[in-house]
């Protein structure tokens, strides 16, 4: 992950649509922020393509592949792709549902001596369901995994939630 203090596109805007706000996280290939929708002012996620990739067509290939695979799909315990869409400067980005909330991998260490079973089952079943629908549709996650499904705050709860397809 390159640091944060590398970020340098919070407050700009994309398409004159998408506000970056915050600097989320910042991978090898991408950095990922929270922005704001502009066309409905609600709080999106934004995962852009950093600019040294951008010629290079394979990275692109890979990193929208998957999202256009989903992108409009619904299911409840699916995080949302909106879009995938270019800037100005014709760098990739694909805008998601923002959700708060912890991943799997961090609440299982909650449970040193293993999850109970009614906590698992309300995990797990949500996550079997959702990629059976994906299944259903020839979307396939790739490398899902505790850090791949989001125990998300919604409302006064909680909803499980698979992220990150591709």
């Amino acid at each position: 992950m390159r640091n944060a203090a590398a970020d340098t596109r919070t407050g700009e805007f994309l398409n004159q649509k998408f506000e970056l706000r915050e600097l989320l996280e910042s991978s090898e290939v991408h950095d990922t922020y929270r922005a704001l929708d502009r066309t409905n002012a609600s709080e999106v996620k934004v995962r852009l393509l950093r600019p040294e990739f951008a010629l290079q067509s394979t990275v692109v290939q890979r990193f929208v592949r998957a999202p256009k695979t989903v992108a409009g799909w619904k299911h409840p315990n699916v995080a949302q792709v909106f879009s995938v869409e270019s800037d100005e400067t014709g760098i990739p980005y694909v805008v998601e549902e923002y959700l708060q909330g912890e991943t799997l991998a961090h609440m299982l260490q909650n449970f040193p001596g293993g999850m109970p079973l009614g906590v698992a089952m309300a995990v797990v079943s949500p996550v079997l369901e959702a990629m059976a629908a994906a299944h259903k549709r020839g979307i396939i996650h790739g490398r899902l995994d505790s850090e791949h499904v989001l125990i998300a705050k919604v409302g006064s709860g909680s909803v499980p939630k698979v992220i990150a397809f591709g």
